[in-house]
């Protein structure tokens, strides 16, 4: 099933500190949205920044927060619940390196540490496979990355291949 986000997966959740001092229109564009204006600072969304012409300037991108129903709620969207996550990230790094990674919780399958942009492009298999488009300083027109949802057993052959250095298995289990 094709996805249609056309942004980062973490600002549709994320909610980023806004000073309050802002022009007047802008002010009273957010208002009319329902935001509460009337104190120093305020915390709304990526795309809500974009909607109402946000100066940039009045955005602590250090100052943020995760809404956890939001972020459970868009991952039940693409990716089911499983004890176990494989992530393969395709030639993701500046020498064309390929990288696979075993999680046990969703939301580390979209955590880096370094800073990325992940796009949901498509999932299939009933949301056991997702397609993700990842982008960084090191990628920027990006590549793809493959996120599975594992069985207890799946999670064992995986473990078992990456292990032996078997990474066509891996491959093929992540549909690549």
């Amino acid at each position: 099933m094709k996805l249609n986000y056309n942004c980062d997966i973490h600002d549709i959740y994320t909610y980023y500190s806004v000073d309050t001092k802002i022009p007047a229109d802008t002010k009273k564009k957010l208002e009319d949205a329902g935001y509460d204006v009337g104190g120093n600072f305020l915390y709304i969304s990526r795309e809500d920044i974009d909607q109402y012409d946000v100066p940039y300037m009045a955005v602590d991108i250090d100052d943020y927060y995760e809404d956890k129903e939001k972020m459970e709620s868009v991952f039940d969207s693409i990716l089911k619940k499983a004890p176990f996550y494989l992530v393969v990230a395709n030639a993701c790094r500046w020498n064309g390196s390929s990288g696979y990674l075993l999680e046990t919780r969703r939301e580390w399958c979209f955590s880096r540490s370094y800073d990325a942009t992940i796009i949901p492009i498509e999932c299939s298999q009933g949301k056991k496979n997702l397609l993700c488009r990842e982008s960084s300083h090191d990628v920027p027109m990006g590549s793809d990355t493959h996120i599975v949802a594992l069985t207890n057993e799946e999670y064992m052959k995986a473990r078992r291949w990456l292990n032996a250095e078997e990474y066509p298995k891996v491959r093929k289990l992540a549909g690549m």
